[in-house]
């Protein structure tokens, strides 16, 4: 039995009798005396606080001046927790009174503030003057009606304690509930705590605490779930089934509750229902009061049971001593926080990180306690060794019935051995005259062996260079080798004669030269780990070229795990390797930009809350390499859920769309300039953007769902679609890149040898094909034929590609001529000539800028002059037009080649 309890509980039961012999003496002597029997009074307020009655009682026998020693102290329950309506509460009044109408009491303990609201009136009438001691939870009381009907008081309607005892002769001792303190506490302890149950009856006090504890909640923790447990609310099934299917990060705040006390009748009647609550609860219980260290209830912070009851009769025996009640301060029982050390660690909870002034209930400090562990190893070794001892008596008995044990066993290894679907064969080694291993013959095989290979009268006694291919020998007679010298398993894959794939193990025996060797076939695993390769390659590439990185979100370890070896961070900085690799969730927060950060707290919320499926949302992320903020698009789904339905894991994608935001801010930049121009950029954008999102959300979406494909066919599907989309996607990207090559000055150029009759005859035959009317005339003018120059040959038919084309759109009747001619010995002068519609004075400058169009309703986006204008400018040469509006135009530009040769 624990210390402190039975100390409890010896204390408890001393006071009852010593209150039981002077009630019973008393009640004789005033039986037969008019003259009225003096005794001190103790009223609670309710049956539950009868305990700390006696323990008052206790410390005021020991306590009581020689005048008083004999006096009759009484103890009266007025179990107001039944009272509902001011009838009732009359009746309780007129009962006490008349049950002590011959009595004059020297002294009152009134233990709770209902208690003086509802009585005080009959008090004053029945023993004015008599010097109280009012011990209470609250520093204010409220209406009579607040106590009869259980509800709790405004602030507005509380009555301070301090003025009611002005003009009388009373003194208050208080001890609170710190419901902000415990709640602090049990975050100490639990620092996952994401809710809290509170469990009370319906007894007024309840009913305030219940009020305090919202009140706390909402303004100290507000992202704490507050779930009320209320008697009368809800029914002991449905509290009990809840407590029991708690998880870890849920706290239980234990009030009272009156059902509990009739589930643990057997229990104490200081702490009947911490025993219940403990009992039910998988969690531990914390409490507002003391219940003595009680098993299943952990603590929390409050006053010492002890020391309320030390307060009390303390203040009653400076009052019995001769000094007024009125005269005395205002008493505030001291408090800490209160916790069951056995508890602590049943719990796995660490007791260092409790605060420093923490009182513990039963914790070790006797030579026993301190000492149990080698205590109990002694008597556990004593224990082993009157084991032994039997064991030696019954040994003879134990050998008979192992060797029936290793008959059955024997038995159950040939079941065993016949049905294991494992390939299965013994062999022995056979060695030369040196010692050396030349073969090895075969003993026994098991029936998945034949299935396999071969039957058991054909293998059986053949040796392995007879049975067996030469590669499947040698692999065999090594691998064996290698086992029998190391003494250890060996395994090695081999593709067999039957066109299956198998994993094989070999291992040697405690028998000299005996090898067992399984073989388990792994054709279908192999076969599916090459289709997962060729998919995740596939994959890779796929996310790769589109610039994606996908992430994982482990939410319970608050990290995100990335695939790619890129990187989002904030101003510290971080390294990260090649491969997966886990970012702290609270790095990626600071690293998204501060106007950011909100907006996708918020969208990720709702998903966690199930308030959206997905998340596509674009924020800004500051980068690993130091170059600022980079805009992502970012998309999210919930990955896993628990049983209840909360989330675990998330997983996304983010894409880098700077680039694309840049694209876009020039475009409204562009506005200002030219409003023309801006639609046509504005068009520009929104159809690449357009043409990019279509297969890059059906590669991020079949990406997501490609894992949870139940069918084969159905993984095929989904990796044709990612691969048809990904086509589309790397076309419009280099496209793109092409672009912002140019708008960067970096462009590309190969250089090889160039046949420029053969580059000019190739566009002449080409074009021809594409012209559209027979009024049109396109010819190549070989003025100055047969050079060979070294130079970009694709770049230079980009450039007159784009001339012919913007001919050809121009020129409805007429011709177009083109060609090219020498100026110097390494310059060269080409020029496409058309009599179509030629160009405006004013426009002639203005055409080679982007987006620019003469003509609003013609194919194209305006940028081929302006492309074809940069190309010419990086291989050392200009562009220019000559023309007149109505007479056609001759585009022309020059090139230097570094090299040039005629043709033999």
């Amino acid at each position: 039995m624990r210390k402190i309890t039975n100390k409890f509980i010896g204390e408890w039961a001393i006071a009852c009798v010593i209150v039981f012999l002077q009630a019973f003496i008393f009640h004789s002597f005033a039986a037969n005396s008019d003259t009225k029997e003096e005794c001190i009074l103790i009223i609670n307020a309710n049956s539950d606080l009868a305990p700390l009655s006696n323990f008052i009682i206790s410390d005021l026998i020991h306590k009581l001046p020689v005048d008083y020693k004999g006096t009759k102290i009484s103890s009266e329950n007025l179990n107001l927790m039944r009272v509902q309506n001011e009838q009732q509460m009359d009746t309780v009044r007129r009962s006490l009174f008349a049950k002590y109408e011959n009595s004059q009491p020297k002294l009152i303990i009134l233990m709770g503030a209902n208690t003086w609201v509802l009585i005080h009136e009959e008090l004053e009438k029945h023993w004015q003057g008599i010097p109280i001691v009012l011990f209470a939870e609250k520093e204010y009381v409220g209406s009579v009606d607040a106590y009869l009907q259980k509800y709790p008081i405004a602030h507005e309607e509380q009555i301070s304690l301090r003025s009611i005892l002005q003009g009388r002769n009373m003194t208050l001792v208080y001890a609170p509930f710190y419901v902000k303190e415990t709640i602090g506490l049990m975050y100490q302890q639990i620092p996952v705590m994401n809710e809290l149950i509170f469990i009370s009856d319906r007894k007024w006090f309840s009913a305030q605490n219940r009020q305090e504890v919202a009140q706390i909640v909402v303004k100290y923790y507000p992202d704490l779930k507050l779930r009320f447990f209320t008697e009368g609310q809800k029914n002991i099934e449905e509290v009990v089934s809840t407590l029991r299917q708690t998880n870890p990060n849920t706290g239980i705040l234990y009030a009272a509750w009156e059902d509990f006390d009739i589930a643990s009748a057997n229990a104490t009647s200081l702490t009947r229902s911490s025993c219940a609550i403990g009992k039910y609860a998988v969690l531990p219980v914390f409490t507002l009061s003391d219940m003595g260290g009680q098993a299943g209830v952990l603590g929390g912070y409050y006053s010492l049971t002890k020391d309320i009851s030390k307060t009390v009769s303390d203040v009653g025996i400076e009052i019995l001593k001769g000094k007024r009640a009125s005269e005395m301060s205002v008493v505030k029982v001291p408090s800490q926080p209160v916790l069951n050390y056995e508890e602590l660690l049943l719990t796995g909870l660490n007791p260092s990180l409790c605060p420093q002034d923490t009182f513990f209930y039963h914790k070790p400090e006797s030579f026993i306690g301190e000492h149990k562990y080698l205590l109990g190893a002694i008597g556990l070794m004593i224990v082993f060794a009157i084991a032994l001892l039997l064991l030696r008596i019954h040994f003879l008995s134990n050998i008979r019935r192992m060797q029936v044990k290793q008959i059955q066993l024997m038995s159950n290894y040939d079941n065993l051995f016949n049905d294991m679907p494992i390939a299965y064969l013994q062999c022995r080694l056979l060695r030369d005259d040196k010692g050396e291993i030349e073969d090895y013959e075969i003993l026994n095989v098991n029936p998945s062996f034949e299935r396999h290979f071969f039957k058991k009268e054909v293998t059986f006694g053949k040796r392995g260079s007879v049975l067996n291919n030469p590669e499947t020998y040698a692999k065999l007679k090594d691998y064996m080798d290698i086992a029998n010298k190391k003494h250890q398993s060996v395994s090695f894959p081999i593709h067999a004669t039957n066109n299956h794939d198998y994993d094989v193990i070999v291992m040697a025996t405690n028998e000299p030269d005996i090898m067992n060797i399984f073989c388990h076939d792994t054709t279908e695993l192999t076969h599916t780990r090459q289709s997962l390769r060729t998919i995740n390659h596939k994959l890779s590439m796929a996310l790769s070229m589109a610039d994606i990185s996908p992430w994982k979100w482990n939410i319970k370890d608050e990290t995100v795990w990335f695939d790619e070896n890129k990187s989002f961070e904030n101003n510290n900085g971080f390294e990260v390797k090649e491969g997966a690799f886990a970012v702290p969730l609270s790095r990626i927060q600071k690293g998204v930009h501060p106007d950011d950060i909100k907006r996708a707290k918020r969208v990720f919320r709702d998903l966690l809350e199930g308030k959206i499926k997905k998340i596509n949302e674009k924020f800004r992320v500051y980068t690993a390499l130091g170059a600022g903020y980079e805009w992502l698009e970012v998309w999210a789904v919930v990955d896993e859920r628990n049983s209840a339905g909360e989330p675990l894991t998330v997983i996304g994608s983010a894409l880098v769309i700077t680039v694309r935001k840049q694209m876009e801010e020039e475009l409204i930049a562009a506005k200002e300039k030219a409003e023309e121009a801006n639609r046509l950029k504005s068009a520009f954008i929104a159809n690449m953007s357009h043409e990019i999102r279509t297969p890059l959300n059906a590669i991020v979406g079949f990406s997501s769902v490609l894992a949870s494909a139940k069918t084969e066919k159905e993984r095929k599907e989904f990796l044709h679609i990612i691969e048809h989309n990904n086509q589309l996607l790397l076309q419009l990207i280099n496209d793109i890149i092409d672009l912002s090559k140019i708008e960067a000055g970096i462009m590309d150029f190969i250089i090889s040898d160039i046949s420029l009759d053969e580059l000019m005859t190739e566009l002449e035959r080409s074009f021809r094909l594409k012209l559209l009317t027979d009024k049109v005339l396109l010819q190549f003018d070989d003025l100055d034929s047969g050079y060979i120059v070294k130079g970009d040959r694709s770049r230079i038919m980009q450039v007159m590609n784009n001339l012919i084309s913007n001919a050809i759109k121009f020129t409805t009747e007429g011709s177009i001529h083109f060609g090219f001619t020498r100026q110097s010995d390494e310059s060269f002068r080409f020029y496409v000539t058309d009599t179509g519609t030629g160009v405006p004075k004013s426009k002639q400058k203005e055409i080679f800028n982007r987006f620019v169009k003469l003509n609003s309703f013609a194919q194209g986006i305006g940028l081929g002059l302006s492309i074809s204008e940069t190309i010419v400018r990086h291989m050392g040469g200009e562009m220019g037009v000559v023309s007149e509006e109505g007479h056609g135009a001759t585009f022309w530009f020059t090139i230097t080649f570094q090299d040039v040769k005629k043709e033999l």
